[in-house]
């Protein structure tokens, strides 16, 4: 019928289309592969070889030189601290105090509170030392009722010797009941509670500036002239002083370092560039040297093949001569 041709007309019309269609796509699909993306990818492909061919070396010789630079700075690093803990001494030393109440003392006869340790080479010959002591004891009224006592405080040589001495007086503070009544009431929760204490702080500076000249000390002892006294703990602090270079070391310990570090691995690859440059024309030096003798060795070769070859040609003209001779 009429509808049904005319169906297949518009369907056979349809696939025509459709085939066409996919046919110039093809068309331009192959041609933008071979004629834009092709050459792009070629030429990317070669510049990523030239680049790697260029970045190769650079990067293996940038690889080396970095880890030059790191062992050549923890080569510096160990040096500065070597030459820190050998130049600088600690800034100070703390070592608690523990008094025998039991012990008596070998210049006095009445039992008084002594203690003696060693120092463990916690001092040094030639620095000065600023030594001071603390002690906390209860602040009771027991402790007022001792008085005034003397705190003695001595350094022993490594043979008993004595290098230094010092005693020095103290008390301990007075406090009215009308002040210790006020103070109980306004501090009375954080003492219920224990966040606070009863207790004094007493600080006794026993030296200024000592210098131990020629011998370090390898102890001290240290003693109360009043057993009574309560006390709960007691430390001995010695703290250096530094003057000049050592002090600024002292201080600014890692500044200094950095600097220190710097320095050193700058010199160190200096000295180790003008090794290089000085090998480096030596070796080209010796290549080229090597190359004159192999021409000048090659010249003589040729000049005895040259003379080697021009002997026949002399005893061939020889001959005739001789021949012309007898033939005459």
């Amino acid at each position: 019928t009429q509808s049904t041709w005319g169906f297949r007309f518009a369907m056979s019309l349809f696939r025509w289309g459709r085939d066409r269609a996919l046919l110039v796509i093809s068309r331009v699909q192959s041609s933008i592969t071979n004629d834009i993306l092709g050459p792009i990818a070629q030429n990317s492909m070669d510049f990523g070889h030239q680049m790697a061919t260029v970045l190769g070396p650079i990067a293996l010789r940038l690889g080396l030189f970095s880890i030059l630079i790191i062992f050549l700075s923890l080569f510096s690093i160990a040096i500065y601290v070597v030459l820190f803990y050998y130049f600088i001494p600690p800034p100070f030393h703390s070592q608690p105090i523990y008094f025998d109440f039991s012990r008596t003392s070998s210049s006095t006869t009445q039992m008084n509170p002594w203690y003696q340790t060693s120092l463990q080479h916690a001092l040094n010959v030639g620095f000065p030392y600023d030594v001071s002591v603390t002690m906390k004891i209860p602040d009771s009224q027991w402790n007022e009722d001792v008085g005034m006592f003397m705190f003695s405080l001595g350094f022993l040589a490594q043979n008993g010797s004595t290098i230094a001495t010092s005693h020095r007086p103290l008390i301990v503070h007075y406090s009215s009941w009308f002040v210790r009544t006020v103070h109980h009431i306004i501090f009375c929760v954080p003492l219920a509670f224990g966040w606070m204490s009863e207790t004094q702080q007493l600080s006794l500076q026993m030296f200024d500036d000592l210098t131990f000249s020629h011998v370090a000390p390898a102890s001290f002892y240290a003693q109360l002239s009043q057993p009574a006294l309560r006390l709960y703990e007691a430390q001995l602090r010695m703290s250096v002083k530094l003057s000049g270079i050592r002090s600024i070391v002292s201080r600014f310990k890692i500044l200094v370092g950095f600097l220190f570090v710097s320095i050193s691995v700058s010199c160190q690859l200096v000295v180790l560039g003008l090794l290089y440059l000085h090998f480096y024309q030596e070796a080209q030096h010796d290549d080229i040297q090597q190359q004159e003798d192999r021409g000048s060795g090659s010249n003589t070769g040729l000049a005895d093949i040259k003379q080697e070859s021009d002997r026949p040609v002399l005893s061939e003209h020889h001959n005739l001569r001789k021949r012309n001779a007898t033939s005459e």
